[in-house]
């Protein structure tokens, strides 16, 4: 959003477009502070072309836009201060579970991005507007966050000789940043040869032929909006969900969709383990309740308990801390004892849900609970 923005930011003092920045900024700080590198390639678009005019604004218009400013300042701030206390290697080499994103793709909307952008910087030499100035430069979040993957990427190999979390993460973020830079500069490419095509006689003409609409073309009217919005609905369908057409013939083909079909016909029957978790907790909402489960292939213990404490508006850092007792059970029935005994004396009240099989041994464990 915020590249996208800064494309269009002819006046960057206004009201929608300036709460809209400063938004994104924030946003992205408090969600995954390495997206930052995006913003700031979008913030070198936002100050092209260097002209005074762009921002100029009443008095009322600056004080608005200080305290804009004040309010990202400050939001960032926060973020920093929560980072604050986060180990730099626990970013650069920390775990976890996340696709492997299609580094063939990945490399296609680079290599496309970076040869548009040299081909608009080519034919292009004096940009003749504001917009395509922006245009021309949007490439930059896209570079500076690959040199920010790259850095990573080297890290980890160095360190542990593979990639791990957050590498291919970054990956993931890069490749959906950079769908967004590649039509941007496109953009920029078909306007520069519109430009040229303008600025050509026709028929070795007059320059004034050259202005003709015979000698060009120009992207406006219903027309190109019509087709836009049949090419994004067509794209959508085949990469992501915009209608259900499958009975028709017509089925999305990306995994997200594929996965989200998928879900949609689970969903359609309530499975055992949520019915079992809402029959033991109904009239108990605000009890700490963990479901402490031995079937780690139906499903996970650790995040049955994040996620009830999600939906019942419950999710606290003491609930969090609760669950991380259940680490073991991925061991096995066998555990079953020693996560019941962390979990009783990390919170005597909580509310500790078993499998059927596994109710005697439960009630023997609490039985003989250890002091």
């Amino acid at each position: 959003m915020a590249i996208v923005l800064a494309a269009d930011m002819a006046r960057p003092l206004r009201f929608p477009v300036l709460v809209s920045m400063v938004a994104c900024v924030v946003g992205v700080a408090h969600n995954w502070v390495l997206l930052e590198v995006l913003v700031l390639g979008a913030a070198v678009m936002v100050l092209l072309p260097w002209d005074l005019q762009r921002w100029r604004t009443t008095r009322g218009g600056f004080l608005f836009a200080v305290g804009m400013t004040l309010v990202g300042v400050v939001g960032i701030g926060l973020a920093l201060g929560q980072l604050a206390g986060v180990s730099t290697d626990a970013v650069l080499y920390g775990v976890g579970g996340v696709p492997i994103p299609d580094l063939g793709q990945l490399a296609l909307i680079v290599l496309g991005t970076m040869a548009f952008s040299i081909l608009v910087f080519a034919r292009s030499s004096r940009p003749s507007n504001g917009i395509l100035q922006r245009l021309r430069w949007s490439f930059t979040g896209l570079a500076v966050a690959l040199v920010l993957a790259i850095g990573m990427a080297v890290a980890q190999l160095v360190k542990g000789g593979t990639l791990t979390y957050y590498s291919h993460k970054l990956g993931i973020a890069l490749f959906l940043a950079g769908l967004v830079t590649l039509a941007l500069v496109l953009a920029a490419f078909l306007e520069t040869l519109r430009l040229s095509t303008r600025a050509e006689p026709a028929d070795g003409g007059s320059d004034a032929a050259a202005a003709s609409p015979r000698s060009s073309w120009r992207l406006s009217g219903a027309g190109p909006v019509a087709a836009s919005a049949l090419a994004v609905v067509a794209a959508t369908q085949a990469f992501g969900f915009t209608f259900p057409l499958a009975a028709e013939g017509l089925p999305p083909s990306s995994p997200s969709a594929v996965a989200m079909a998928k879900e949609l016909k689970v969903l359609e029957q309530v499975p055992l383990p949520v019915e079992m978790l809402m029959t033991a907790t109904m009239g108990r909402v605000g009890q700490p309740a963990v479901y402490v489960t031995t079937r780690p292939t139906d499903i996970d213990a650790i995040l049955a308990k994040q996620w009830y404490d999600g939906l019942t508006a419950t999710y606290t850092e003491r609930s969090w801390e609760l669950s991380l007792n259940m680490f073991e059970l991925s061991g096995g029935p066998d555990n079953l004892r020693l996560v019941v005994n962390k979990i009783m004396k990390a919170d005597p009240t909580a509310l500790i849900i078993v499998d059927p099989e596994n109710q005697a041994a439960l009630n023997h464990i609490l039985a003989t609970l250890e002091d």
